[in-house]
């Protein structure tokens, strides 16, 4: 069993990422950056978040580290 996996992002994850960020690669290093330190004092794996969407509906995603840099991957893989 490999100890660094690679991680994908699946169609709910890109849309937070996309819908939030866009292609800002600055506001997610200062996302990624916050989202450590949460995960190093709470020592939890993921931080959750949430954001709205048409309708006035919260929808909740599990967030690490792994996933913002998989997201800034694709952005970078698509310029």
């Amino acid at each position: 069993m490999e100890y660094h996996k690679e991680v994908g992002l699946n169609n709910y994850e890109k849309f937070f990422f996309k819908r939030v960020f866009g292609a800002n690669l600055k506001r997610l290093m200062a996302f990624r950056k916050a989202v450590m330190k949460r995960q190093h004092y709470h020592g939890d794996p993921y931080t959750c978040e949430q954001f709205s969407v048409k309708g006035g509906k919260w929808l909740r995603i599990y967030v690490s580290k792994k996933k913002i840099d998989a997201y800034i991957k694709l952005i970078k893989d698509e310029e």
